[in-house]
């Protein structure tokens, strides 16, 4: 009998919760040149200068990490296992991300460079419909045949609209151009 009662709990929150969920995953565009060959466990090398006007699959142009005041950003993968991002408009340093993999800021995987941002908890009570919310985004960066940069975006979160469940999940992919010097 009490089985019969988690099983109809379980049934009743897992219902909304597929009803209300969502997932946007773009593929890698056919016409884009391919994705270089990456070893496991080892990370590609991205370094290099790239112009920062990406190009996303859908043809709209985005910023790397939202960095628009930055006209190229310079990636260093120095050998002390630090990622080093720096933002330059013309020879100007606009801003730098440095993140450690012996800290877990960065990671190598069969995808490419894993930037994590970790989990985001949030609880507007009384700020919009999503009192509470999860969510967790990850970056992961390697180059093309062409020597671009292409990064895939992904996140994913969990939340409550009023008392409903709801969750979502989303990846999608952006090319940067080398600069040319």
């Amino acid at each position: 009998m009490k089985l019969c009662k988690v099983m109809r709990f379980n049934i009743i929150v897992a219902i909304p919760l597929l009803i209300s969920s969502c997932m946007s995953i773009q593929k890698y565009p056919s016409e884009w040149p391919p994705l270089i060959d990456i070893e496991d466990q080892i990370c590609p090398n991205i370094s290099g200068s790239y112009v920062n006007d990406g190009e996303k699959t859908d043809g709209i142009i985005t910023s790397l990490l939202g960095k628009w005041e930055a006209t190229h950003f310079q990636i260093n993968q120095l050998h002390d296992d630090t990622l080093e991002i720096l933002f330059l408009d013309n020879d100007t340093l606009v801003d730098k991300n440095i993140y450690s993999k012996k800290k877990g800021e960065y990671s190598c995987t069969p995808e490419g460079v894993r930037i994590s941002f970790g989990t985001k908890a949030s609880t507007q009570i009384g700020e919009g419909l999503m009192p509470v919310s999860l969510n967790w985004a990850s970056l992961y960066l390697t180059k093309n045949t062409d020597g671009e940069l292409v990064v895939k975006a992904t996140s994913s979160g969990m939340g409550f609209v009023v008392v409903f469940p709801v969750a979502g999940y989303a990846a999608d992919y952006a090319r940067f151009k080398q600069k040319q010097e």
